[in-house]
């Protein structure tokens, strides 16, 4: 698993709260190591931000482009607001959406789905 997170205590605590379920993830900072993921060992599922604002991508163009080259992956997108613009109906049957900061047995359940439903590769 995969946490695409510029905010160290955020990423910190998320890694932490998934390790004493069991579920192992590592955090990248940006775009640029996400996107690297994706030649070395494709992620299952990758949680990342929808308003990454800092960053050359948001997390909606990330996620795509991330599963451009890893076709099976997931997306778990975290956002304190979902954007108006998007309806939840946009989101396919491998992408769950979050409050950020999740809630972590919420985060938790979401991977351990996706994982289980066969919709994470």
């Amino acid at each position: 698993m995969l946490i695409v997170e510029m905010d160290d205590l955020i990423a910190a605590t998320l890694v932490e709260a998934l390790a004493c379920d069991d579920i192992m993830a590592e955090v990248v900072p940006g775009e640029n190591e996400a996107m690297a993921k994706c030649h070395e060992d494709c992620p299952k599922v990758v949680v990342t931000s929808i308003n990454r604002q800092a960053e050359d991508m948001e997390g909606l163009r990330l996620a795509r482009a991330m599963r451009a080259r890893c076709p099976g992956i997931a997306i778990v997108y975290m956002a304190a607001l979902w954007p108006v613009k998007l309806g939840r109906n946009a989101l396919d049957e491998r992408e769950r959406f979050t409050n950020k900061p999740p809630a972590i047995e919420n985060l938790s359940g979401t991977v351990r789905e996706l994982l289980a439903t066969g919709h994470a590769a």
